[in-house]
């Protein structure tokens, strides 16, 4: 029963993730479509997150019905409403990996040349900088 719980639990969280990701999406929408990573970025949390939440109906459903029920008896839900959509959720974020699309829309915003506000409010020009080096106000 607890693992049930925890399911259901699970998927409810997700629905709320949903919700307000859609939400976002919405409001964003002129910003994400006009730029081609932003949509990516876009597409790839919404499958992912689909195909979790539709993991989540199919587990709350099996475990409801038992150990000895007719889903969890039954390979082939198992794979198609269990494991593919685990696959597809994650291939799509191997995929499109939002951290990576993140950051090289975060390098085409920027330029060539990044620039650090200073403490003082000056703006200095790091771009022969090291990546990893940092710029102190004196």
């Amino acid at each position: 029963m607890l693992t049930e719980g925890s399911i259901v639990a699970q998927l409810v969280c997700g629905c709320v993730f949903f919700v307000l990701l859609v939400w976002v999406l919405l409001r964003g929408r002129q910003l994400i479509t006009a730029d081609r990573l932003a949509t990516l970025v876009s597409v790839a949390i919404t499958i992912s997150t689909l195909m979790m939440i539709l993991r989540g109906v199919y587990r709350s459903i099996e475990l409801a019905q038992g150990w000895t029920g007719y889903l969890i008896t039954h390979e082939g839900y198992i794979i198609g409403l269990d494991a593919i959509p685990m696959v597809i959720a994650m291939g799509t974020l191997a995929v499109l990996s939002p951290g990576s699309l993140l950051a090289r829309y975060r390098d085409t915003k920027t330029g060539d040349i990044e620039k650090t506000q200073h403490v003082s409010g000056e703006l200095t020009d790091t771009s022969s900088l090291p990546v990893n080096d940092t710029v102190h106000p004196k």
